[in-house]
């Protein structure tokens, strides 16, 4: 009996091993399946590595080509961190008011309402939306092409020396001519597209004596 119950204890101190190593085998392969970021900063290797930043420094917040709009706001954005205007519309990138749609509250006129977006620079923007606003939906072409430049997939290999993806820029932002601000797919939109979570690319306001009116905002597809 007491070699029964040795072996029984040996049984499962192996079993409880395996049942470890295999937990530690699907962790390794979970955080592989993940983008690679070694310094840590929330930001892909492989985006730092195509617009040539550091990856020894925590690049977040720095803002090399000075538009105001902090590294780790240029990824999540999609625009060039070497280029301070990146769809070439003669706004800086901290100026085009880019980032996700936080709420919207209709107001008494249909079509109306107040919009707040939680903005990529870390700040937050508020204002009115009125009968004079341009709302702008982005087509998918259009989208796919900012969703390229910003953000490449990650299994894609890196392009050779010299080579350039198409619909690519040589700086890695849009080639000249298709700026974020001048889609001429873009549908016309409405309130109803400023839905919490929605993404803007763009929003131009007018600051008036009752406060910011947004002139024309350009959003995202719906998914």
């Amino acid at each position: 009996m007491y070699a029964n119950a040795v072996s029984t204890k040996s049984t499962r101190r192996v079993a409880l091993a395996l049942v470890g190593a295999i937990a530690l085998l699907l962790a390794a392969m979970s955080g592989s399946a993940v983008a690679k970021d070694r310094n840590h900063d929330q930001i892909p290797d492989r985006w730092e590595k195509r617009h040539d930043l550091s990856l020894k420094v925590n690049q977040a917040k720095r803002d090399q080509d000075r538009d105001e709009m902090p590294n780790l706001g240029e990824f999540e954005g999609g625009m060039d961190p070497q280029d301070a205007d990146t769809d070439g519309d003669g706004v800086p990138d901290g100026d085009e008011n880019a980032g996700e749609v936080a709420s919207f509250t209709p107001g008494a006129e249909e079509g109306t309402g107040t919009l707040t977006i939680n903005l990529y620079s870390g700040e937050t923007l508020t204002g009115e939306v009125t009968e004079r606003t341009m709302i702008a939906v982005l087509s998918d072409e259009d989208e796919e092409l900012l969703e390229k430049v910003g953000r490449p997939d990650e299994e894609s290999p890196e392009p050779a020396v010299g080579e350039e993806d198409e619909g690519i820029g040589p700086s890695g932002g849009p080639p000249h001519g298709v700026g974020q601000g001048d889609c001429p797919n873009a549908d016309e939109g409405s309130v109803a597209d400023l839905v919490p979570g929605a993404v803007v690319h763009q929003a131009t306001l007018d600051v008036t004596a009752n406060g910011n009116e947004f002139r024309r905002i350009e959003v995202a597809p719906s998914a």
